[in-house]
This record gives structure tokens, sequence and C-alpha cells, in this order.
């Protein structure tokens, strides 16, 4: 294993150092260092990144682990060792809206390496901008949250993600969990529609600042689940210029316009991939549904021919042939992933504080250290499970271990001992 002058979570950070001067111009346009009490923003966005990484998730482990061996806050950038306290109320009061924009910064940054690198993922073919949206409830305890009432007697909030072609995280909105996902989705189709103007009459509580970021290309391919199907606002992604992938709803009163035939050469992209049946042009019957839809649209259905469940796709797209379709929205599987991932390997669900702002500050944590785990599972030589990944940095995150080599290589065997020399029998 090749050595290095920095330690492996000083490598990892490097997509943050690299952007210190732009993060200290964030620091000043939010007045950030006023009245800071000796914990700067730059050793606040540090420690709370580190306690992703370490998968530290309380306070306490924080300090102790950072305190217990004081070489590391030396190492981490740090100029002192914060109290549990500190920590705590920086995380109520320091604007959350820092730790969006850092990982802006760190989300275009892992992008453009990506493209420099020529490295993406493979996703069905299509030459579109592709985009997966879902939401993801996390439980807590209402007599904490009172902010994230969900039900009579539970409490929780969700986080809204959006991945795009890479399967790497671009956004999220972080609301209550009684905020409905569509909602959520329509106030960015309105927000791009009415060119940054925020229309609050279907979500409290919302900020506009999430959506400032937000914007799906023209041409964009938009892919969500039933969640979000809303005839109405499917019209409006559509005469944006943007394209959909969804499921149909069960029951859904249409006629047909057009039968497309499918042809007999016809293969999945790949094996585990539905088997197309019939490939038709719709129109919807209720009034209610054509005033929202008045255009036709694309109905493909499919069945899984390994436990027999029948797939039916409604989109916009009208060039690319039905499997194609069918493999986008299994495509769209990878958010699921992304949710399962941030849960198990990252601290979101042992929050550190209970106040929005505290949640908020976690959750862009969480996500700028992902996006950068990504970028090396994405650019790596070998073929990583995520969770490894995240276990075999944490194992050497103060070792003195060239990060490129630990990522392409982590398993090199050591060198046998010299001629003559043998190892000393314990028993």
């Amino acid at each position: 294993m090749t050595k290095s002058n920095l330690p492996t979570f000083n490598q990892i950070m490097q997509f943050v150092t690299l952007k210190k001067h732009k993060i200290i111009e964030l620091i000043d346009k939010y007045n950030l260092e006023y009245q800071n009490d000796g914990f700067s923003s730059w050793d606040h966005l540090m420690i709370m990144v580190y306690s992703q990484i370490a998968h530290l998730s309380s306070l306490r482990s924080i300090v102790a682990t950072i305190g217990s061996q004081p070489s590391r806050y030396h190492v981490m950038g740090l100029s002192e060792i914060p109290n549990r306290s500190t920590i705590a109320y920086a995380n109520s009061h320091r604007n959350w809206v820092f730790f969006q924009d850092v990982f802006n910064l760190v989300y275009k940054s892992v992008k453009d390496s990506l493209a420099i690198a020529g490295v993406h993922s493979k996703l069905p073919a299509l030459d579109n901008d592709t985009y997966f949206i879902d939401a993801t409830v996390i439980d807590v305890s209402l007599s904490l949250f009172e902010w994230a009432r969900y039900r009579t007697a539970k409490g929780g909030f969700k986080i809204h993600n959006c991945c795009d072609k890479d399967l790497i995280p671009q956004f999220a909105i972080i609301t209550p969990a009684r905020t409905s996902d569509v909602s959520v989705l329509e106030n960015i189709i309105k927000y791009q529609e009415n060119s940054g103007t925020i229309l609050q009459d279907s979500i409290s509580d919302f900020d506009a600042v999430n959506l400032q970021n937000i914007h799906f290309p023209r041409g964009s391919v938009l892919c969500f689940d039933r969640g979000y199907l809303k005839f109405s606002l499917l019209y409006k992604i559509d005469s944006l210029g943007l394209f959909y992938v969804t499921r149909a709803k069960t029951e859904m009163a249409y006629e047909v316009v057009q039968e497309n035939v499918i042809s007999a050469d016809l293969t999945p992209i790949n094996p585990d991939a539905a088997e197309v049946i019939k490939d038709q042009i719709i129109r919807f019957k209720s009034k209610k549904a054509q005033d929202d839809y008045p255009d036709t649209l694309r109905l493909i259905t499919a069945v899984d021919n390994v436990n027999g469940i029948t797939y039916r796709f409604l989109t916009n797209l009208l060039d690319p042939t039905p499997d194609v379709i069918s493999a986008v929205y299994k495509a769209r599987w990878s958010i699921e992933v992304f949710f399962k991932t941030i849960k198990q390997r990252l601290v979101v669900t042992n929050l550190l504080g209970v106040s929005t702002n505290a949640v908020k500050i976690q959750i862009f944590s969480a996500m700028i250290a992902l996006v950068i785990a990504l970028y090396h599972k994405l650019i790596a030589k070998i073929r990583w499970d995520l969770s490894s990944f995240f276990e075999v940095i944490r194992t050497n995150l103060f070792h003195y271990i060239d990060l490129v080599s630990l990522r392409d290589n982590p398993l090199t065997s050591h060198p046998p001992p010299p001629d003559g020399i043998e190892q000393n029998k314990l028993f």
C-alpha cells in the first residue's frame, strides 16, 4: 500500500478544502462569523462532515473521538476542540443554507471531475439528462420535534431527493413528513415555470432557497413513481419541454388512439428487464383528466416474467423503443438504494439536534460525505459496494495511506519476510 504525506481524511476532504476560497466567500455572504464564540464556520463544517464519514451518532462521541487524540484536530485543520454545547449551539443557530451551498459546490466539483475522467454510470441508452425523483421519511419523536408533526401521535420529516444520470444526488429538500411528494415537485416545476417565483399554495413552511439551485434543462427526463402522478403536473412538465416516465394508475379511464407495433427483434436491454407486450398512444376519457391533460401520451405495458407482475408506464417520450422506457423506470430503483445507504451508512436517523436548522445541517453534511464517496466509487478500478467503501475509509481515516491505492487496490498483499527470518510461535 502506497504511503501519503496526508491522512486519508484530508485526501477525502480535498473536494471541500480545494474550494476553501469559495467557502470563505459564503461565510462572508451569510455573515456567519458574527458572534461565533470561537467556533468558526470552517471548523463546524469539517466536524459535521467528519462525523458522517466516521459514523459518529452523538455529540459526545464526536468530541470524545477528536479529543482522545489531540493530533487529530491539528490534522483536520481545527483551531481547537469544541465542547458539545458549542457544536449544539452552532447546529441550532448557524444558517443551514451555508451547508446547502457547500454541498452544491462539492456536487459541481465532483461532476466536473467525472466529466474530465470520462466516467459515467451505465444507464439505458438515452441521450437526455435523466433525473430520478423520490422521497423518504425519517421517523422522530413528536415530543422533541414539534415542527415535524406527521400524524396525531407520530413525528417525522421527509427528505425529497433527486439523483442525476450518474446516480449522484443533485439536491435535497427537507420538509415535515405531512408534506406530500407531489406538492414538492409541483413547486419545483412552478418555480422553473415562473423563473424563480415560489408559489406557497400547497406547501407550508417551504423556503424558496430550497429551489434556487434546482433547474432541469430543457429536454431532460424526470422519472418518478406513482406518488407524484397528477395529470395536471404531467402536462405542466410537458409544456416546459421536459419529459417524464412514471407508473400508471391501476384504474385509469382512457381510449387507445394508436397501437404501436412491437418489433419481433426487440430484446430486453438486460436479462432482468420486463417483457414489453403493448405500446400504445392513448387519450384520457374523463372530463377532469382531459382538462388536466388534453394531449395524447404513451402507455407501455410490460410483464415481469419472473414474478408475473404487470407494469404500465406513462411517458411523453415517443422516439425511444419501449424496452428503453421500461429500463429507465427500472433504473429508478437506484434512488431507493440511495435512501437505504444514507439511513444505514450515514448519520441521518440519530439526530444531533431537534430544531429544523440542526436537522438540515446534519442532512446536508451527510449529502456532502455521500457525494464524495460516490465519486470515488465511480472512478475506482474495482467494483465497490458503497457500504464496504465507507467501512474501509473509516478504518483508515487517520492513516497515512494514499487514497488512490486504497481505493483501487485495498487488498494489496504484504511482501514475504526476508529469507532466514521466521515468524515466532505464539504457543
